[in-house]
């Protein structure tokens, strides 16, 4: 019987030993595993998005710990965040062959949730930048067509878009990454190929008039897609103007066709035939009133 104790002791403080050793080879090499992250586009009217991205991760190991912590100040750093934390998420999520960006903000999050038992903490490392608006010579995250008066359709660049591809080159958000789109409040016509999480199946859905497209017509107008395939990715939906914004988009362009008219080339010719119109108009009425 204490011959069963004595192995039973023994098995128990190799069993500590062992989990001692991995505490303590948690401890010495530390790692950052990451938990989740969250990519919120929010798309403007003229075009242009604010792009938010948030990585949450476990810090594992005192020396990890110590190595975020004494990385705080480096704000607005996205290389040395990406060196030092060795995760391939933390880089821009939209394709900078594609867009333009500005105003980058890198905030990374003190520790929370530490456990000093097995010396783990969580934290989050959170950045965000704008995406400009498509201009001549780039395409943007949106591309634009005026179709119609005051109305405007919208429609996602997926190619803007850089997340992991499949093979045949169809965008995959892993089962940790979620996508979330957020379209303007006045955005009508919705359509999407791949049907949004969080959109259930017995939301409302409109048909056009020749019955081949079915427009989003709920209420939502944030969409989330993770942890799957999104082949030929389409979204897409209408701004329509108001009345007085077309008045002063015509009012600008007539203004603008009568100035270059009269700084071009043939602006002189044109001004001198003006004034030859009101000099002759003036004399043929006075000579009028004299004879009178």
């Amino acid at each position: 019987m204490s011959g069963c104790f004595r192995e039973g002791g023994l098995g128990a403080n190799l069993l500590f030993l062992l989990v001692a050793a991995l505490l303590m080879a948690n401890s010495a090499f530390g790692a950052f595993g990451l938990e989740e992250h969250a990519v919120t586009v929010t798309l403007n009217h003229d075009g242009s998005a604010h792009v938010e991205e948030k990585i949450d991760f476990i810090i594992s190991g005192a020396n990890s710990r110590q190595l975020y912590e004494s990385s705080l100040e480096y704000k607005n750093d996205l290389a040395t965040w990406k060196e030092r934390l060795e995760l391939p998420d933390v880089r821009h999520h939209v394709s900078l062959a594609t867009v333009s960006i500005d105003g980058i903000r890198v905030q990374p999050q003190p520790v929370r949730n530490c456990n000093s038992f097995v010396e783990s903490c969580e934290a989050s490392l959170v950045f965000d930048y704008n995406v400009l608006a498509p201009v001549a010579n780039r395409t943007g995250l949106l591309a634009l067509d005026n179709y119609k008066p005051r109305t405007t359709r919208h429609a996602l660049n997926s190619n803007a878009l850089s997340f992991e591809l499949t093979t045949t080159s169809e965008l995959l958000l892993p089962k940790d990454t979620v996508l979330a789109i957020e379209l303007p409040r006045d955005a009508r016509r919705i359509y999407f190929s791949k049907q949004p999480d969080n959109v259930g199946t017995d939301a409302k859905f409109a048909s056009d008039p020749a019955g081949k497209v079915r427009y989003y017509a709920g209420d939502l107008r944030s969409f989330q897609w993770s942890g799957q395939t999104l082949p030929r990715f389409e979204l897409s939906y209408e701004l329509e103007g108001s009345l007085e914004s077309e008045m002063v988009g015509y009012i600008g362009d007539l203004q603008g066709s009568v100035l270059g008219v009269i700084f071009g080339r043939q602006g002189l010719a044109v001004v001198g035939l003006a004034l030859v119109i009101v000099v002759s108009a003036v004399y043929i009425s006075s000579i009028r009133k004299k004879r009178a």
